[in-house]
């Protein structure tokens, strides 16, 4: 029999005995070209080949570069949302999300191919451009949650990343509103009402109302001069008062508080004003009417008898005024006389000489 001498010789197979060999070094020169092997494979067949993606979101949108960049208002809350998809055909297990900018964002036990998870962050919008980069890394695992050996050729995990860009934009502003006594007299028909020498305070409230923080934040008032200095920066939507005390002078005033700060992040300086007003005058005696009330005489009397027969009413004042009984007898005068008239009337009538 001839051999074939494309074959492999029987004495290279003695020599080759016991030795694992590939099926391509069994094949050299042979002709017959060996398959090449998946780095996904094994003796069991193809595994899989695993992987995953990663879509970053900004308030709702896909702004993957700095020209897709979208204005969001100083102060305002940015939402960040992180959308991760097993895009691949095999378990994916420890899918950890971050962000180059905020840490840590969050960590996905399992993910089956398919399977879409959405993680999220917020932050505070800043001035200017912001810049960032979400990233996710998962290990692919078998049916029961394993990682599968290095041998089969898996990588260790798969990765995805994705690019998040916006602008924080806004302008710096401030207010300041002054009262007097508690009093918001902005103009003259408002003026307060005082009474001279009276006691006074001058409220003078400033508010940061712009989207920065603000510094050297400066009180004045055109009559009193310089009121306050605020330390430290004033942030956006906070409030501050100062006061000034006084007494006040006659007739009317009116004085203007103002308020200048400094933009923190670089910008032109804010102003702002408020009046107040005040009128004070002599203080106003008030008379209170007098009411006269003249009491009724009560004129009483006394009456006198003689005989069982009264004979004269006297009053008592005439009574009092003789300092005498009231017997009748021995009154003076007009008194003694009516007396005596009434008695001879009433002898004449007891004893029937009428």
């Amino acid at each position: 029999m001839i051999q074939d001498p494309r074959a492999p010789s029987l004495r290279f197979a003695r020599l080759v005995a016991g030795t694992t060999l590939s099926v391509g070094m069994l094949l050299a020169g042979t002709g017959v070209a060996a398959a090449q092997s998946d780095p996904a494979s094994s003796e069991s067949g193809s595994i899989g080949s695993p992987s995953v993606s990663l879509e970053t979101q900004t308030n709702g949108q896909d702004l993957d570069t700095e020209a897709e960049a979208i204005d969001l208002t100083i102060g305002d809350t940015a939402a960040f949302s992180y959308v991760v998809t097993n895009t691949g055909d095999l378990d994916l297990g420890q899918v950890n999300v971050w962000d180059d900018e905020l840490g840590a964002v969050c960590v996905v036990d399992a993910m089956a191919p398919g399977a879409v998870h959405v993680c999220q962050a917020t932050k505070t919008v800043t001035l200017g451009l912001w810049s960032a980069r979400g990233s996710v890394s998962g290990q692919p695992v078998d049916s029961a949650g394993h990682p599968f050996p290095d041998t089969t050729g898996l990588p260790g995990s798969v990765t995805g990343q994705d690019n998040s860009f916006h602008v924080g934009v806004g302008l710096p502003a401030i207010d300041i509103e002054k009262d007097v006594n508690g009093f918001d007299a902005d103009t003259e028909d408002e003026a307060a009402t005082l009474t001279i020498g009276d006691a006074i305070t001058w409220s003078y409230v400033v508010t940061n109302t712009g989207a920065l923080p603000l510094d050297m934040v400066t009180i004045t008032d055109d009559e009193l001069g310089p009121v306050c200095v605020l330390e430290g920066l004033l942030a956006p939507g906070e409030q501050h008062t100062c006061t000034m005390t006084g007494v006040t002078q006659q007739g009317l005033h009116g004085m203007t508080g103002s308020v200048s700060a400094i933009p923190a992040e670089g910008s032109n300086a804010v102003f702002d004003s408020d009046p107040s007003w005040y009128r004070a005058s002599e203080a106003t005696t008030t008379t209170q009417p007098t009411t006269t009330t003249t009491q009724p005489t009560t004129t009483s009397t006394t009456s006198l008898e003689v005989l069982g027969t009264t004979v004269v009413s006297v009053s008592p004042q005439v009574l009092a005024h003789t300092g005498r009984a009231t017997t009748g007898l021995g009154l003076t005068g007009g008194f003694l006389l009516a007396a005596g008239f009434g008695l001879i009337a009433a002898v004449r009538h007891r004893f029937g000489l009428d």
